[in-house]
């Protein structure tokens, strides 16, 4: 079954905004008040699906398109209910004041059933707003605990060995190390080119196609820590150094130097 064939239409329900003459045109107003009761039983409907669908609903799964059109249901049927409970109550008044009967009028029974369903859809709304704060709140967490490369700080040797590449990939001085330069200066080390992929990717920060000395010494930690075997991650920037030394000094007749990495 589609989900959409398990939902009564809300819109397909007239909307009585003006009191019905039950004594000219009882006809009419029943009609319009059964109509009015299938839409509380549509609106009550609509409200426990969007409440057993969050009960088993992980964060991600709320902006998807089930638990949205079960949203999206609920809230039109608060609308038409919430639009009928003033009209209703009056109705309800009214017929109470012309019957004897301890027994609840059609009117009164109308009344009954649409404020059940407004606090139906009121508790399943309810639960939609906490589910999406949870879900906002743990982003917000996540985002707190995920490495920064922020918190990077070149180490004394680490700041020598970016001195040392600058010389051979920045020969104008223009503060960056162009893309062409990196990828022959990185190739030295040795690493698979899947492995310097994801090291620029992490250490192009402005994703500007060049990378400065904050990014090139971001490369070169990474690199060392990629060389001991270690997978490269963001949280290895905020890590101890691995020191890594040029077996030959860059110079400008050098551009890919080799690298070798140890420990410290």
């Amino acid at each position: 079954m589609q989900y959409q064939q398990m939902f009564a239409d809300p819109s397909a329900v007239p909307v009585l905004r003006e009191s019905p003459n039950l004594a000219t045109n009882s006809g009419l107003a029943e009609e319009g008040i059964n109509r009015l009761l299938n839409a509380c039983r549509a609106g009550r409907g609509n409200a426990g699906l969007l409440y057993e669908a969050l009960v088993y609903a992980k964060p991600e799964d709320l902006g998807g398109d089930i638990i949205q059109e079960f949203f999206t249901r609920c809230r039109e049927s608060q609308v038409l209910i919430l639009s009928q409970i003033a009209w209703a109550t009056a109705e309800a008044e009214r017929s109470r004041q012309t019957t004897w009967s301890s027994v609840l009028t059609i009117e009164e029974r109308l009344l009954k059933e649409l404020l059940a369903a407004n606090e139906e859809l009121v508790e399943a709304l309810r639960m939609y707003d906490d589910s999406e704060r949870v879900a906002n709140e743990a982003e917000v967490h996540e985002q707190l605990l995920e490495p920064r490369t922020e918190d990077f700080a070149a180490t004394h040797n680490e700041s020598a060995l970016v001195s040392r590449i600058f010389l051979v990939g920045d020969p104008g001085h223009s503060g960056l190390v162009s893309a062409s330069a990196a990828v022959k200066i990185l190739a030295g080390s040795g690493l698979p080119t899947s492995t310097l992929a994801k090291v620029w990717d992490i250490a192009d920060e402005n994703k500007n196609g060049g990378l400065d000395r904050r990014g090139v010494g971001i490369a070169v930690r990474l690199i060392g820590y990629a060389q001991e075997g270690t997978p490269v991650n963001k949280a290895l920037c905020c890590k101890r150094a691995i020191r890594q030394a040029l077996e030959e000094c860059p110079s400008s007749h050098s551009v890919a130097p080799s690298w070798s990495s140890r420990s410290y």
